[in-house]
């Protein structure tokens, strides 16, 4: 029995030992809590790669497979793809491409020159959130083609881009910022004109009764006169029809008023883009006969 106990004793006291001496570093026989074994720490989580650049980020997204096959095609995917930059994208919708009028994309993607200057046109060479935007209301941005265009804010509180409405906004990216819009956007110089005004009303069929009006008040000379600085607001056929039969009966017949009316459309002096003039929107400017004229826009454009 006694055996026995003497037996158990020195298994526990061995035991006792080895424990000890896998446990204790201490040179003076200490267990110390340092000593005690430790679990290893978990692996840290990886860094968050962030978003992709530009083309990427619209890639992913799915929604503009029409602007990323005229992105391809004008060249600019580099452009748009490097990490130095810092730019804004407005992005037109695949409603908004499919507005144009017919033909139009198809020329566009045939002529890669063309094509990029229009894409440049929805660039902005710095990162631009829709609230930054919001703030310069009412003032014109150069684009990386070199024109500009207009940043206003409507009654209904959205920004729009020239006329397209910013219908989503602050896509972030690597290398900037993506705000879809619902338009694409023209550059005012897309089609530049050698004819003058009257030519070009003239030549088109919705300015007859403009035209005859022009004649009519002996304007037509100031109208073409090639070296001249003017913008008109033309009034189209329809229109001057809604003005009713007798109103324009009236003008016809009583010239002074349809020349102080003709001119009351025209701004002398100054050749005024659609673009500035959209900036200017709310603000009055002086008409050729002399009176001032508020500059407003509605559904259907300027007013």
């Amino acid at each position: 029995m006694n055996s026995i106990k003497r037996i158990i004793s020195y298994a526990l006291t061995a035991s006792l030992m080895v424990f000890l001496t896998a446990c204790s570093q201490s040179s003076d026989g200490v267990l110390y809590k340092d000593d005690l074994p430790t679990a290893e720490a978990p692996p840290a989580p990886a860094p968050d790669p962030g978003p992709g650049n530009i083309v990427e980020v619209a890639t992913e997204a799915g929604d503009f497979p029409t602007l990323l096959a005229a992105v391809e095609a004008a060249g600019l995917v580099d452009a748009l793809s490097d990490e130095s930059a810092s730019l804004t994208v407005f992005a037109p919708t695949e409603a908004a491409f499919a507005a144009l009028p017919e033909g139009a994309l198809d020329s566009l993607l045939a002529d890669p020159d063309a094509l990029a200057g229009v894409l440049t046109y929805h660039v902005l060479g710095s990162a631009v959130t829709v609230n930054q935007a919001a703030d310069l209301a009412g003032s014109t941005v150069e684009t990386l083609n070199g024109g500009k265009v207009a940043i206003t804010v409507r009654d209904d509180d959205y920004v729009y881009i020239n006329l397209a409405q910013v219908v989503s906004y602050d896509i972030e990216a690597s290398n900037g910022i993506i705000h879809v819009i619902d338009a694409v956007l023209l550059p005012p110089d897309l089609t530049p004109s050698e004819m003058t005004i009257a030519e070009i009303a003239s030549s088109n069929e919705d300015f007859e009764t403009l035209v005859a009006a022009a004649t009519a008040a002996n304007l037509v000379g100031t109208l073409n006169d090639p070296d001249a600085s003017l913008t008109v607001f033309a009034p189209t056929d329809a229109a001057f029809e809604a003005l009713g039969e007798s109103t324009l009966n009236y003008l016809l017949n009583n010239l002074d008023d349809l020349e102080s009316t003709l001119l009351y459309h025209v701004v002398a002096g100054a050749g005024l883009s659609s673009i500035d003039a959209i900036a200017a929107t709310g603000s009055s400017i002086e008409m050729a006969n002399g009176d001032e004229a508020m500059i407003s826009l509605g559904d259907s454009g300027l007013m």
